[in-house]
């Protein structure tokens, strides 16, 4: 495939290019930086928008987990629109892929914690302390144990189910219990710490050793969890920090990182097999997308779709819109009935299901000098397994339907 960034021209007024075959309907400032414009493409009809970040804005970038906690009776999806408030953003768009049991898919960094490790490989769009934003597979972490003279001990996962016998690490970011099995050894760590997952290195002011699994998780305590060889490391680990005490490193190389997929533009190129025949791909769905532009600005984008104004994008077609609006590095967040885009807490977009999906996360960008997001309060509903129905059924629908309204629509096929 051919990556087409033609630019047409647009009044004086506009913010950045504007692709060809689109036209400015609307465009705002938000806040010094931040640029809102609302875009009208034809043949077919498509409904677009777009908040245009300067560079340096997108330090205020941040991943929203919803209902702040990924198990436990208070977690669950939230709207795009009640993250947003929790923030009070500026900007937001739905974030990461909601997985089997309404469980985040890819990693998440939010203000330099540690939410969440990889649940599968998944691309990851991250962010460091100065927003500048890269793309790419996995995420680089350290998380390790040690105490004076004894074996430091790795986690290699964390705020996910533990996976044979390996190591994992739990906060309260996780829930109240680790979930785990009885053939689990664990020990409670407290920490010199009132943060949830500090970062850097972190004195441990107490280590219990545990057997039987699902540990509570308390304030200022982390579990760290080991089955098999793991849980020898584990009670070794337990033994000697007790005698001699302990600290925890966290490393991470982002500040800010959410899960996404496919990687759309790589260097201008397109990073997924264009090819592919599968519905997603070459099929027109709502879309949710950010771009990084060479001057560095960040792009926060949504097509939606589904409607009669409005077709969706096959991911070729989105490709060459975010390359027409002048990036050159590009990832596609989840969409489909998901896509929302809300500024100043109204959604401003047409979403696909008639109303808001809750969804597992949003990225948001906050006001200068805010810290965190306001907590969130119990969920509108619980998560359901295997998956949220309000969240698959009408994706699958509308990925069988979607070709025949196509043809029936006369609308071209997908760019191949």
């Amino acid at each position: 495939m051919a990556v087409t960034a033609t630019v047409v021209a647009v009044p004086a007024r506009a913010e950045g290019p504007v692709p060809a075959g689109y036209r400015v309907v609307a465009q705002e400032r938000l806040e010094a930086g931040v640029h809102h414009l609302t875009l009208r493409g034809e043949q077919p009809g498509q409904n677009v928008h777009v908040a245009r970040l300067a560079p340096g804005v997108a330090n205020r970038l941040r991943p929203v987990l919803s209902s702040d906690v990924l198990t436990g009776p208070s977690s669950g999806p939230e709207t795009t629109s009640s993250m947003c408030a929790r923030a009070r953003c500026v900007v937001a768009v739905n974030g990461d892929f909601t997985g089997p049991g309404g469980a985040l898919v890819g990693s998440m960094i939010s203000a330099g914690e540690l939410v969440a490790t990889p649940g599968i490989p998944h691309v990851q769009l991250s962010l460091d302390a100065a927003g500048r934003g890269t793309i790419g597979e996995g995420l680089d972490f350290r998380v390790q144990v040690g105490s004076p003279g004894g074996q430091a001990v790795s986690a290699f996962r964390v705020n996910r189910p533990l996976i044979g016998d390996s190591v994992n690490l739990y906060s309260r970011r996780w829930g109240p219990s680790t979930l785990t099995d009885t053939a689990t050894t664990e020990v409670v760590l407290q920490l010199d710490s009132d943060q949830v997952l500090p970062r850097g290195t972190t004195q441990i002011r107490g280590a219990t050793l545990r057997s039987g699994g699902n540990s509570l998780i308390g304030p200022g305590q982390v579990v760290l969890s080991g089955r098999g060889a793991g849980a020898q490391a584990v009670a070794a680990f337990a033994q000697s920090a007790a005698q001699r005490g302990g600290s925890l490193l966290v490393q991470t190389a982002a500040t800010q990182s959410t899960g996404a997929s496919p990687h759309l533009l790589d260097n201008g190129r397109p990073g997924y097999p264009v090819a592919d025949p599968d519905p997603f791909v070459q099929g027109r769905h709502p879309r949710t997308m950010v771009g990084i532009t060479a001057a560095g600005e960040t792009l926060l984008v949504t097509v939606d779709g589904r409607q009669s104004g409005s077709a969706g994008l096959t991911l070729a077609e989105a490709t060459n819109l975010m390359a027409g609006l002048g990036a050159v590095d590009a990832v596609n967040l989840d969409g489909g009935g998901s896509t929302t885009f809300v500024t100043g807490g109204t959604v401003r977009n047409q979403p696909s299901d008639g109303g808001q999906r809750r969804v597992v996360s949003a990225l948001v960008l906050v006001p200068p000098g805010q810290a965190a997001p306001t907590p969130a309060g119990p969920p509108a509903a619980p998560r359901t397994a295997p998956t949220d129905p309000a969240s698959l059924l009408p994706d699958l629908v509308n990925a069988l339907l979607q070709p025949i309204l196509n043809l029936l629509g006369g609308q071209p096929q997908p760019v191949r």
